[in-house]
């Protein structure tokens, strides 16, 4: 598990020298108590990752880099907006399967119509936690669209997570998106569900037997297309 790793968003070249965020310095110094000389790993979230010196000005010099590309299949968790505390679990979870892009969605059972600044920034802090502790070099990417309406067309049919929906067995990677669709707390409403079908061409699957909460089945769902995103089909 990767270890003294930190987060700033800079291109991070070989022979560098830079200050870390506020709150990363605080971490370094106060909670692993760093010193000039640690040698620690630093991520920018966009594929690069840097083994740095910590100098005597706390600043960190880059002694060496290496990159890691993109998957040529995105996933994207399409989660419907709960509980803020099952969102912050499926966010962190979802970021250390490998969710690429999380689309969040206001539905009829959404508990709130609206995200607050500071929520916003809570999941945002939480991906970038989840990016360091995983190993993950990409960050993924949050949207908030105000209803189902606003998402975007998806290239090749999503999955819809429903729980009258069809075997897993059915599904391709040939033919479905790396795309999954979860309701909040309550599930989907028959209105969104039918919108989701006729409208966004998605496929409704049942991915288990028993009655998921939300959370499960977004992890579920969030282990079930990463694997398509590498494999051919899921059994």
């Amino acid at each position: 598990m990767p270890i003294n790793r930190f987060f700033h968003p800079i291109d991070l070249t070989q022979n560098i020298s830079f200050y870390l965020p506020k709150e990363e310095i605080k971490h370094l110094k106060k909670v692993l108590r760093k010193l000039p000389g640690d040698q620690i790993d630093v991520v920018n979230g966009r594929g690069t990752l840097a083994q740095g010196i910590i100098q005597d000005d706390y600043s960190i010099h880059v002694q060496s880099t290496s990159t890691q590309e993109k998957p040529k299949k995105e996933t994207i968790l399409i989660q419907a907006i709960g509980l803020q505390t099952h969102l912050e679990m499926i966010i962190e979870k979802g970021t250390e399967i490998g969710i690429d892009q999380f689309w969040l969605f206001f539905s009829t059972h959404s508990t709130s119509n609206s995200l607050s600044e500071n929520k916003r920034l809570r999941l945002d802090k939480i991906t970038k936690a989840a990016l360091k502790q995983c190993g993950r070099l990409h960050l993924p990417k949050i949207t908030i669209f105000p209803s189902k309406e606003e998402l975007p067309q998806i290239s090749s049919p999503p999955l819809l997570m429903h729980e009258q929906g069809n075997s897993t067995s059915t599904i391709s990677s040939k033919t479905h998106s790396p795309t999954a669709i979860v309701g909040a707390e309550s599930g989907l409403t028959e209105e969104e569900i039918q919108f989701f079908i006729n409208k966004r061409q998605a496929y409704p699957v049942k991915i288990h037997e028993n009655t998921l909460r939300s959370e499960t089945a977004a992890l579920v769902s969030s282990i079930i297309i990463h694997k398509m995103s590498r494999d051919d089909l899921i059994l």
